[in-house]
């Protein structure tokens, strides 16, 4: 477009004045729309404000992230037809959990009020085979997800909690005066002021310690399962929370170690009616809404526009959470589940 503009102003070429303004316009537009964008990229990387100045501690015990009030683009346009189109979403400030909720603070929920899980009631967990099927096994739960040692004796204290049901996460989140976060917030949180595929880049992690993921590692134990090849992150299945590097946010495992719950029902269509500001899924369905991806996942499975969803009463040795909280700078109240 600029060569052509110079041949205009040397007069190779002589155009009616209104298909010279129309150009002029059109060009204005383009530099509008690619502004807009980069503005959008950086508009709360500006306004972020060092972590110390943004944590807080919830009354569960977990180290909470203050996430400034901004833009960005959701949606991706290299995966699958749910993820589309994209488009931009606004949000308000809230907080996030800065890891995701490990065995020991849920250990801390089930003794302060002796919840029982789905897993418990029903006596029986899903999980993966050495063989990397799909499987319910009589007997595991949050306690014991592979049926063997519980997280306790084989010291994963640390580790995501596993093996909860959406109903179990989100009765823990209301007990820690949190709530479940909507999808929208999970993604702006993980893309983290980013607009590529995941929030390190486009491609391969190459020596990066980024995210567990299905990686090398992962394809000793499941030889058949997609990998991130040439990446190893030394992790078969979960790890200790933290254990891998935090996003430009400073949040761990956003992507990567356990699949998270949030408070959305899963519509594939719901990005075509959702409002721009504040988000939600639909009011009812037969679906919850998963993101993250985990250390089952390969490539496309851990994308930041990636969106799972599962039966709210399914609980599996790869489904894990974390929390949020609406920060008292938000000015729209709650954007998920009430309190």
């Amino acid at each position: 477009m600029k060569g052509f503009y110079e041949l205009l102003r040397h007069g190779r070429y002589i155009l009616p004045g209104c298909v010279i303004t129309a150009l002029i316009l059109t060009a204005c537009a383009e530099q509008k729309s690619e502004a807009k964008k980069k503005q959008i990229e950086v508009a709360t990387a500006n306004d972020m404000p060092k972590q110390a100045d943004r944590e807080i501690i919830g009354k569960d015990g977990a180290k909470m992230l203050l996430i400034p009030a901004g833009d960005f683009m959701m949606g991706g346009a290299e995966g699958r037809a749910d993820e589309e189109p994209v488009h931009q979403v606004s949000l308000d400030a809230f907080y996030l959990d800065k890891y995701e909720v490990t065995n020991k603070l849920f250990q801390k929920f089930v003794r302060e009020t002796s919840y029982e899980t789905t897993a418990e009631r029903e006596g029986r967990a899903a999980g993966v085979t050495s063989g990397g099927e799909w499987e319910v096994i009589p007997g595991p739960n949050w306690r014991k997800p592979e049926g063997g040692k519980t997280v306790f004796e084989s010291n994963r204290e640390e580790h995501p909690v596993v093996s909860v049901s959406w109903y179990d996460v989100d009765a823990y989140c209301h007990w820690a005066d949190k709530r479940l976060p909507p999808e929208a917030e999970f993604e702006y949180a993980s893309r983290a002021g980013t607009r590529t595929i995941y929030w390190w880049g486009d491609g391969n992690l190459g020596s990066q310690r980024a995210a567990n993921i299905a990686d090398e590692s992962a394809k000793r134990q499941f030889p058949d399962l997609p990998i991130m090849a040439g990446y190893d992150d030394g992790y078969e299945r979960s790890a200790p929370v933290g254990s891998f590097d935090p996003n430009p946010w400073g949040l761990h495992d956003m992507i990567g170690n356990v699949s998270e719950w949030t408070a959305d029902w899963y519509d594939e269509d719901n990005y075509r009616n959702s409002p721009e500001r504040n988000p939600i899924g639909p009011f009812s369905g037969k679906y919850k809404v998963l993101r993250g991806g985990s250390w089952h996942n390969g490539p496309l499975g851990v994308r930041s526009a990636y969106r799972r969803n599962s039966q709210p009463a399914y609980r599996y040795d790869h489904f894990g959470y974390r929390c949020a909280k609406t920060s008292s700078a938000s000015s729209s109240g709650d954007k998920g589940s009430p309190l």
